[in-house]
């Protein structure tokens, strides 16, 4: 991708104004700043929208906020409703519980290409490191990307990973990131780039998904029908995933149906 066109961050939320208060902090913090941020918040109450407006009058950035009714679980209604604020050629979804390294922007947009969607990694928090975290501004400012610190997070056992703060072959011309162009599990909605005419093309996100669960596999699979092909963006586009409860599975089975009725088409 040139380094003139848009990207939009649709970046999903409820209820969780400390996290997002985090991943923007983040998104503030990139070295390519060509972008623009939506938040699809999915009922969230006034304190997120506290958060939002904070950021709409400081950051560098155009930031939108899509909100809709809490209705319960409903992320790919909000996502297609923030996609209608979108600007960017390429679209790059954010959980609003992750952060994103300072080279995540310029990775991903160095990462895309016509005809391929880009799964991004993600590293896990603990408990204890997230509050950690998410108690101290001063501690997430400072917080240092180096490969040597994440390792020192693993051993003291803070993060489940370090492997994918590793950062290298950051081009189209690695073949290993194309070596499964069909795999669409590989995909994780939490860090995601999808060219906006694919979505497009494909109707972005199936609303009847609710609840939580398989929203992303599903669009992956029905862009894989129109001949999208899936690339790796290990070793590139690692965010922090902060810990969070799990959220309830009631739906999921029903959700997985839905997303595997595809494959057949």
């Amino acid at each position: 991708m040139a380094t003139q066109d848009f990207i939009s961050v649709i970046c999903s939320t409820y209820n969780r104004p400390d996290a997002l208060d985090a991943a923007l902090s983040g998104l503030i913090r990139q070295t390519d700043n060509h972008f623009e941020v939506i938040i699809a918040d999915d009922g969230s109450t006034d304190d997120t929208r506290k958060v939002v407006a904070q950021y709409q009058r400081t950051a560098p950035f155009r930031v939108s906020h899509a909100w809709h009714e809490d209705q319960g679980f409903r992320l790919a209604a909000i996502r297609n409703l923030a996609l209608q604020y979108a600007k960017g050629s390429y679209i790059l979804f954010l959980d609003g519980d992750c952060i994103p390294s300072p080279e995540w922007i310029r990775h991903h947009r160095a990462l895309a290409e016509k005809g391929w969607t880009v799964s991004g990694q993600r590293i896990l928090t603990s408990q204890a490191f997230c509050s950690e975290l998410l108690n101290d501004k001063d501690f997430q400012s400072n917080f240092d990307w180096k490969l040597s610190s994440f390792r020192r997070l693993a051993r003291n056992k803070q993060i489940n990973r370090w492997t994918p703060a590793i950062s290298f072959c950051i081009n189209n011309l690695s073949f290993w990131r194309k070596c499964a162009p069909k795999n669409w599990k590989m995909i994780r909605g939490c860090n995601w780039g999808i060219w906006h005419e694919d979505l497009t093309r494909v109707g972005a996100f199936n609303e009847k998904m609710v609840g939580w669960g398989h929203e992303d596999s599903e669009l992956a699979i029905r862009l894989m029908n129109e001949g999208v092909k899936f690339k790796s963006g290990s070793f590139a586009t690692a965010v922090l995933h902060l810990w969070h409860q799990e959220a309830s599975r009631e739906h999921s089975k029903e959700n997985w149906r839905l997303a595997l009725s595809n494959i057949s088409r």
